[in-house]
């Protein structure tokens, strides 16, 4: 048990370190807000905006961002997999349930991006992300009720996340991604509905 809490710790700050300097590298790829160069790539973006539009050219995916969306998208799909694999193995009856929609819902969307990612010539995520994997070893040392627990405050979390992408991915210009992102948003919100009301019934039946 003590070397299972020193492996834990270990792989907890490792993921913790890999989401620093994630963070930190996304910063210093952010260009100034007050820079000479964002402001005039401002005003020729909302020139170029037909009348009557307030939402920010930003707002759409496109370009480089698009490709970002793609990767993003697949790996966390193939994250929430994986994760779903190990709950078939190690959650209550009532987990498993949930984990076996989560396998089918993210194995079809999974495909669906995959498939539209081909289409639009754009790379995808062939592997979860770093951090994610590292997560993935963590919750694995898990079993019985601590298992439960860390699977569906995993889900509520990672679920958040992907809505905010996805809405995000709505609002491209390209009306593929658009349609795909609509349709995703639909059961991801339901799996995040669901890992709610499971994590409930746990608080409940615990008092």
């Amino acid at each position: 048990m003590k070397n299972i809490s020193v492996i834990t710790a270990t792989a907890a700050a490792m993921v913790f370190g890999l989401a620093t300097l994630h963070s930190h590298a996304a910063n210093e790829e952010q260009p100034h807000a007050l820079s000479d160069g964002n402001q005039q790539m401002q005003s020729e973006d909302q020139a170029s905006e037909p009348p009557g539009m307030d939402v920010e050219r930003s707002d759409y995916l496109q370009g480089e961002e698009l490709n970002a969306f793609f990767e993003e998208a697949t790996a966390n799909n193939l994250a929430a997999i994986e994760s779903a694999k190990a709950a078939l193995k190690e959650g209550s009856p009532e987990v498993k349930a949930f984990a076996q929609q989560l396998l089918d819902d993210h194995t079809a969307l999974n495909q669906q991006l995959s498939a539209l990612a081909k289409r639009l010539d754009i790379d995808i995520a062939s592997d979860p992300g770093l951090i994610d994997q590292g997560k993935q070893w963590i919750l694995e040392l898990r079993d019985g009720e601590s298992f439960d627990a860390a699977y569906l405050n995993s889900q509520i979390t990672e679920h958040q996340q992907s809505i905010a992408l996805f809405n995000k991915a709505q609002q491209s210009r390209d009306q593929e991604v658009s349609a795909l992102a609509e349709k995703a948003l639909s059961s991801l919100q339901g799996h995040l509905e669901a890992a709610k009301q499971l994590s409930r019934e746990r608080a409940n039946a615990e008092e």
